[in-house]
């Protein structure tokens, strides 16, 4: 019986065949001074250069390497992860993301004397530079001050009418970080396993709001979310049906896309919360009044312009197997255009006030010294720790 520690916090990280991105987001969790963590790289049956980038900080007692015997979908590869977790909050980072400088000892002053069971942190951004492809690097650090108790019901309704993205909800990826008792909750709801669609970030992010009545938020931020060329969900966010990267997504997973929204071959996040959503409606009685032309209608209209008559025409087929008139979908449309644009200059107004709830942050485009991960959590602690 796994034993757990009630003043850890594990990290996972898990990797297959990254061992250029993996080599920094591991330095920016290796060097956090505090001794209150547990460290997990989860080889989803990668080759030997990903051992051996573990093996480089092997000085690091913290620090523990294991292995999957074959490969495994992304939902399937972070249950395994998570069943070998020992400390009682457990957070997962991406192979190209990275934790801001003491960003654990901010996170245990965040919950000590509160009785929390999900926090939720603002998180920056990272695109690694491609130069094959002559693509700069840049960063955007937000600024924040203080925290907040949020109600999960009022901001699942929110994510789910399109206010708010899904990373506004308590998940358990960068910058945000969940109780052992409530992942073992979420457990029992659903038969064992923790992850039960295609996206693990987004379906725990809806898991969690369903378990829990409220969650932490801290407007400093304690991680950056790296964009590179590797990015996982990128995969399944490519619209092209022949795109080998998909098409081995797809193959992995034993979980698949919900059958009541096609085959899944579509660029939209928004899709992919709808179908979190119902995978999680499997195991949770909620009163959300969730339509599906109304998640179709958000699908459409965040759609980019140039994939925007596919996305219809996608829409426009689960409507048909679903016994719904598209135009119920079309008819939504122009409403939420319009909100999307105010939603969007809102934003843009509230940046510009330095103790709003958005705050401001800071954008750096092309600098030559931020190579990688690493480099920008550095850049990105100085600039938190000047605010």
């Amino acid at each position: 019986m796994r034993k757990t520690n009630s003043d850890l916090l594990t990290v996972i990280i898990p990797t297959c065949d990254r061992a250029d991105t993996l080599l920094h987001c591991l330095r920016t969790v290796a060097s956090q001074q505090d001794a209150r963590l547990e460290i997990i790289v989860s080889d989803n049956y990668s080759s030997p250069e990903t051992k051996a980038v573990v093996d480089s900080f092997q000085h690091d007692p913290r620090l523990r390497y294991i292995r999957t015997e074959s490969r495994l979908g992304m939902s399937e590869h972070w249950d395994f992860a998570l069943n070998r977790a020992t400390g009682n909050w457990v957070t997962f980072i991406g192979d190209d993301d990275g934790l801001l400088p003491d960003a654990v000892r901010m996170f245990f002053a965040l919950t000590e004397g509160k009785e929390v069971r999900a926090v939720l942190t603002n998180t920056g951004k990272f695109w690694w530079p491609h130069p094959a492809e002559r693509t700069p690097s840049r960063l955007i650090v937000p600024f924040g001050r203080g925290t907040e108790m949020r109600a999960t019901g009022d901001w699942l309704s929110k994510v789910m009418s399109g206010q708010y993205k899904y990373h506004e909800l308590p998940y358990i990826y960068t910058g945000g970080f969940v109780r052992r008792d409530v992942i073992d909750d979420v457990r029992a709801k659903s038969g064992g396993a923790f992850f039960h669609a295609m996206s693990p970030d987004v379906y725990s992010g809806i898991a969690v709001a369903l378990t829990l009545d409220e969650y932490l938020y801290s407007r400093t931020p304690l991680a950056l979310s790296g964009l590179s060329r590797h990015s996982n969900g990128q995969a399944q966010m490519v619209q092209k049906e022949k795109d080998p990267q998909k098409i081995q997504f797809f193959r992995e997973s034993t979980i698949g896309f919900h059958p009541r929204l096609g085959s899944g071959v579509i660029k939209s996040e928004y899709m992919c919360v709808y179908e979190a959503f119902l995978r999680a409606q499997q195991h949770y009685e909620t009163d959300l009044d969730i339509k599906m032309e109304d998640q179709l209608a958000l699908v459409v209209v965040y759609a980019g312009k140039d994939g925007q008559d596919e996305t219809a025409a996608y829409c426009a087929q689960v409507c048909a197997d679903n016994g719904i008139d598209f135009s119920a979908v079309q008819k939504k449309m122009p409403a939420l255009t319009r909100r999307k644009k105010f939603l969007r200059m809102k934003e843009n107004i509230a940046r510009q006030f330095p103790f709003s709830r958005t705050g401001r942050r800071k954008k750096i485009s092309g600098d030559p010294e931020l190579n990688n991960i690493y480099d920008a959590v550095q850049r990105a602690g100085a600039l938190v720790s000047a605010f």
